[in-house]
């Protein structure tokens, strides 16, 4: 098998921010960062000084005048998937390869950040009509059998993370998929988690049976804009004004005074990856719980909503968290999801206790389910935690 690349450059001709993205090789993925002097706490500040206009009575709301969502609004608001574009960037960079007949280069690795849960190659198989196989219990090994037909046609493996688990005995399942893709005749395609990617690689020498992945080009300022503002011009959204709390400028007003700095700041925050830039963002949606209280702003345009956005939460590792806590959120990296029977089979002794409710408390980790995931959100600091303490990282 040759190593795939997408046709063309994906950069070339400065692609506009509506145009779908071709994915590229890994390692060439464009981390958004923040000015060198820039923090997560200056980062607010620094939006807020550049909303402020030169009017002493400029609209203000305290956060603390101001109430969460409910979830299940939320989602009306700005609804799931949280992929935005990416489906159609998708659809750019396989299609033409789809269409190929069997043989030949017959394998795609698309390797993505963790966290994201909804499986979006399993989103695209499906708008595109394509079979899907997922392994339906950890290590089975017998479903790769499938992949000897060759007669059909492609076929979207959409999450090789539950194909095993990091245990002594865990990667028979995974290791006889990828005997079988390395044989098939079939198309195939082919989804890991990037946390996931890096282990088979040491693990299970994954890349002697795969060719060299593909993952999305880093979601920029002036993307996440773009994606957000046609994310809410229609439902429960449709007509509102988002609006940060600390000055009151609309973020997609007519002048949009300084919201592309804002966009820039959250690209950077989010390390460029549209779920948790999306999580984000819909985690710093507030309203006025006081329909009463007026706002000069308000009151100029009445019966217009606003949806207020606040300083975007902030997580920290437990206090005294160790090793233990550091390999806890690892595992959930590199697995996406476990039991927490399951995640403490991947630790050293089986141990859970300690560090699963402090990750929960500190909102590191969410339940999903019956199942303990990292929180997306998090997602950011928990990379920064495990760099720090020197874990191998994934690569994008």
């Amino acid at each position: 098998m040759t190593d795939p690349a997408p046709s063309g450059d994906p950069r070339a001709g400065a692609p506009d921010d509506e145009a779908p993205r071709r994915f590229q090789p890994l390692g060439d993925y464009d981390w958004p960062a923040l000015p060198a002097e820039d923090t997560v706490a200056r980062w607010w500040d620094r939006v807020r000084d550049a909303f402020r206009d030169e009017d002493p009575d400029a609209p203000f709301v305290a956060d603390a005048a101001l109430d969460r969502f409910a979830g299940d609004r939320l989602d009306r608001i700005a609804p799931p998937p949280a992929c935005g574009p990416l489906l159609e960037d998708m659809t750019a960079t396989l299609q033409d390869w789809l269409a190929q007949p069997n043989g030949g280069d017959t394998v795609r690795l698309i390797v993505m950040p963790p966290c994201e849960g909804a499986h979006i190659l399993a989103l695209w198989a499906g708008a595109q009509g394509l079979e899907v196989l997922n392994c339906p219990e950890r290590g089975d090994a017998g479903h790769a059998t499938l992949l000897s037909r060759s007669d059909h046609g492609p076929l979207v493996i959409p999450a090789l993370e539950t194909w095993f688990l990091r245990t002594a005995d865990g990667l028979a399942g995974v290791r006889a998929l990828l005997d079988a893709v390395s044989r098939t005749d079939r198309r195939c395609v082919i989804g890991c988690n990037s946390w996931a990617w890096r282990y088979l690689c040491k693990a299970a020498d994954a890349q002697a049976f795969l060719p060299k992945g593909l993952t999305f080009q880093a979601f920029d300022g002036a993307r996440l804009q773009g994606w957000f503002r046609e994310l809410t011009s229609s439902g429960e959204a449709a007509g509102a004004r988002f609006r940060v709390s600390s000055s009151g400028t609309d973020l997609f007003g007519a002048a949009e005074n300084g919201s592309a700095d804002y966009f820039t700041r959250l690209a950077a925050l989010s390390l460029g990856i549209p779920w948790v830039a999306w999580r984000m963002w819909r985690n710093a949606m507030r309203t006025r719980p006081d329909p009463e209280v007026e706002d000069k702003a308000e009151t100029a345009e009445p019966g217009r909503r606003t949806i207020w956005l606040t300083r975007p939460d902030t997580f920290a590792m437990p206090p005294n968290a160790g090793e233990m806590t550091l390999l806890t959120l690892q595992s959930l990296l590199i697995h996406g999801a476990l039991s927490p029977e399951d995640l403490a089979r991947t630790l050293p002794g089986g141990a859970t206790r300690a560090s699963v409710p402090a990750l929960l408390k500190a909102q590191m980790l969410v339940l999903s389910g019956t199942d303990l995931r990292c929180n997306p959100a998090a997602y950011p600091a928990i990379r920064t935690a495990l760099s720090d303490a020197g874990f191998n990282m994934d690569e994008l």
